[in-house]
């Protein structure tokens, strides 16, 4: 059986989840991630923003949303538009 093979966005994955639970578990009390996400959450404008940002991560990566609805794949557009045109 052939073992599959990690790309870039595998390791990406990887920082991220590492990262998260290295900074939760070596932060000082009081200070984890999910602590800060709190105090964003005790603001009215806060909790608009956080509610936007996370709903919108979360809609971006499950692909419920429309391409042009979807605004970080709108980023991503953008990117190539500007990138030079690879050789193939």
């Amino acid at each position: 059986m052939e073992r599959p093979k990690l790309k870039a966005p595998d390791a990406m994955w990887a920082a991220i989840v590492g990262g998260v639970v290295a900074y939760d578990t070596l932060c000082r009390p009081g200070q984890t991630l999910s602590e800060r996400m709190d105090d964003y959450l005790d603001h009215k404008t806060g909790r608009y923003i956080t509610y936007a940002a996370v709903g919108m991560t979360a809609l971006h990566l499950t692909n419920v949303l429309p391409d042009r609805l979807d605004l970080i794949h709108q980023l991503t557009k953008l990117k190539k538009a500007k990138a030079p045109e690879q050789i193939q």
